[in-house]
């Protein structure tokens, strides 16, 4: 909350530098039932919860998959474990803007994101030492060609953060293997 914010540092004025932050894309304004609250993912220590990806969810029943990783080239590191807070920001704004709609869920921990819309799910998430981002959806068979396109907005909209914070980034896109995803195999092939 604001109150909370201005305890913390209390030598300036708590309003501006949370909308200076929040311009800088480091928090999110949340309005829940009223209570104004901001949410910063690089504070966000949260444990993920058990059952979120799960291969026997009966939610969605002969699910159909699909992910891509994306990481800089060799030699980059810590590129994308430090531009994740803001792109766990994005998503929360995304969310938000989908407010109206009760099909739409966001759950946010340490390195990870499952944003839900309907049956369609993606999970956003921090791999191999924090230095790849894997985005993974999933959603029913029937549904394959709108999983298409909710994975393509986003990607979409994890790259559109990535540029804009980093214009020039160079990123090598991957294709996860829709099988082991399905099989929720360990270490999932990828091809470039």
């Amino acid at each position: 909350t604001i109150e909370d914010f201005q305890l913390m540092f209390g030598e300036g004025e708590a309003p501006e530098l949370l909308v200076l932050l929040e311009a800088l894309e480091i928090c999110t304004h949340c309005d829940i039932d009223g209570d104004v609250e901001y949410e910063f993912p690089c504070l966000n220590f949260v444990e993920t919860l058990n059952g979120l990806w799960e291969s026997g969810d009966t939610r969605v029943p002969n699910a159909v998959y699909g992910g891509l990783r994306l990481q800089c080239p060799r030699g980059m590191t810590n590129q994308i474990l430090h531009l994740f807070p803001r792109i766990q920001a994005q998503l929360r704004r995304d969310s938000l803007g989908e407010q109206n709609n009760p099909e739409c869920d966001l759950y946010q921990w340490y390195h990870g994101s499952k944003f839900c819309a309907g049956q369609l799910e993606s999970l956003v998430t921090l791999e191999q030492s924090e230095q790849v981002l894997e985005i993974k959806c999933r959603g029913p068979e029937e549904a394959r060609t709108r999983l298409y396109h909710f994975m393509q907005d986003v990607c979409d909209n994890i790259e559109g953060v990535l540029e804009d914070s980093c214009p020039g980034i160079a990123l090598e896109k991957h294709v996860l293997s829709p099988s082991q995803l399905k099989q929720h195999a360990t270490t999932v092939y990828s091809y470039s």
